[in-house]
C-alpha cells in the first residue's frame, strides 16, 4: 500500500463515517443473542486509573535520538523484541502473517492462508485481504468519561465501526497499557458500492469475533517475539529508525522491512529497506534493479523511497543501496518459524 493509497482510504472512511454501521447497536444485538445462549456474567464498567506507565516490551528500535554520525545501534536492543499480550482464541483458519514494532507500539496480524498482507509506506499493516485479526499494544490510558461501550474482562473498553465489516475494540487491561483488536472480513469495504456491500449479519459476525478475540487476550506466556533477518547497525548521519516488521506466508517466504527517516539538507524522506531471501529473483531489466543490492550471504536488499516534498532531489538510488547495505546487520539465524502458524 502506498502512502497515497492510505490517504485516499482514510479520506473515504471519514466521508462515509455516517454510513458505517452503529457499533453500539450491533454490540447490543450481539450481547443480547449471547445472553440467551449462556449465563451472563457480571459486567464491570467504570473509569480506569489514568496512571502513566511505560509498556514493558523489548524495543526493536533503539531508544534515544537517531541519526548522529557514527551512531552504533545495539543489536541486542533491537533483536528479539517481545510482545506483552497474545490472544488465546482466533477464528478457525487464521494464521499469523506479520509482526511489527513501530516506536513503542507492537502489532501482530493473522489472516486466512490465502490472505495477502498489505505493507509499504508509513502505514503499518492495518489492512489485509481475507478474514483478518490484528492485535496492537501501545502505552497510554483510556480517556475517562462515559464513552466506554463494552466490558473486556472487567475493564471498560470502546467499540469503533470503521467500515461495514471492519471493527475495532480498544481497552486498558492494566494501567498504562492500551490494547486494540481490529477485525475485518474480506476486502475492507471503504467504497460502500453496491457490489461490495456486506449484509448486517456479516458485520455481526465480525464484531462477535473481535469481542471474543479481545476477551481471550492474556499476558504472553509463550514468549512471542519479532526476530528480523536484518536490523539497524551503524547509521549514517541524519538517519533515524522508524519501524521494523516481518511478514510472509511461511518461514521459507519471509520478508523483513526496516523503515528509516533520512534528513538531507532542509527536507526529509522515508527509506524502506526490504530484505528478501536468496531465492528472490530480480527483474530481467537491469535498469529496473538500481534499487537492489546483494548481501554477502546471497540475500537481497531492496530500497524504496518516499519523498515528503515532491520535486526535491534525493541521492541516487545506487548510493542509497550502498549506504543502506552498510547500515544494517544481518541475522541469518533469525527465528521466523511462527509465520503461517495459528
Amino acid at each position: 500500500m502506498t502512502d497515497k493509497t492510505e490517504v485516499l482510504i482514510k479520506e473515504t472512511l471519514h466521508r462515509q463515517a455516517d454510513r458505517a454501521p452503529d457499533a453500539v447497536a450491533l454490540l447490543m444485538r450481539i450481547e443480547a443473542r449471547q445472553a440467551r445462549s449462556r449465563p451472563r456474567r457480571a459486567v464491570l464498567v467504570g473509569a480506569t486509573a489514568a496512571v502513566a506507565a511505560l509498556l514493558a516490551v523489548g524495543a526493536v528500535l533503539v531508544a534515544g535520538p537517531g541519526g548522529s554520525s557514527g551512531q552504533n545501534q545495539s543489536a541486542a536492543a533491537q533483536h528479539h523484541s517481545g510482545f506483552a499480550f497474545q490472544p488465546h482464541w482466533l477464528p478457525a483458519g487464521l494464521v499469523e502473517k506479520a509482526r511489527q514494532s513501530r516506536g513503542a507500539e507492537t502489532s501482530r496480524l493473522w489472516t486466512t492462508s490465502e490472505g495477502v498482507v498489505t505493507e509499504g509506506g508509513e502505514a503499518d499493516w492495518q489492512f489485509a485481504t481475507g478474514h483478518t485479526i490484528r492485535l496492537s499494544t501501545q502505552p497510554g490510558s483510556m480517556p475517562t468519561g462515559n464513552n466506554h461501550t463494552i466490558d473486556i474482562n472487567g475493564h471498560p473498553g470502546k467499540v469503533t465501526s470503521l467500515a461495514t465489516t471492519v471493527y475495532e475494540v480498544t481497552w486498558e487491561p492494566e494501567p498504562g497499557v492500551i490494547l486494540t483488536v481490529r477485525g475485518a472480513d474480506g476486502q475492507p469495504n471503504f467504497s460502500y458500492t453496491p457490489e461490495h456491500t456486506q449484509s448486517p449479519a456479516e458485520g455481526d459476525k465480525v464484531l462477535a469475533d473481535v469481542l471474543r478475540v479481545a476477551r481471550s487476550v492474556q499476558p504472553d506466556d509463550h514468549d512471542a517475539r519479532i526476530d528480523p533477518q536484518i536490523t539497524f547497525g551503524k547509521l549514517p548521519q541524519g538517519w533515524t529508525p522508524l519501524a521494523v516488521g516481518v511478514s510472509g506466508d511461511n518461514p521459507r517466504n519471509s520478508d523483513t522491512q526496516l523503515q528509516v527517516r533520512v534528513r538531507t539538507g532542509s527536507y526529509d524522506f522515508i527509506a524502506f529497506l526490504d530484505w528478501q531471501p536468496s531465492t528472490y529473483r530480480p527483474k530481467p531489466d537491469v535498469h529496473a534493479n538500481d534499487n537492489i543490492g546483494k548481501l554477502p550471504d546471497g540475500s537481497f536488499l531492496l530500497v524504496g523511497l518516499h519523498v515528503d516534498a515532491p520535486g526535491e532531489p534525493t541521492p541516487p538510488m545506487k548510493t542509497m543501496v550502498q549506504m543502506a547495505s552498510q547500515a544494517i546487520q544481518e541475522h541469518p539465524q533469525a527465528d521466523v518459524s511462527w509465520l503461517g502458524t495459528p
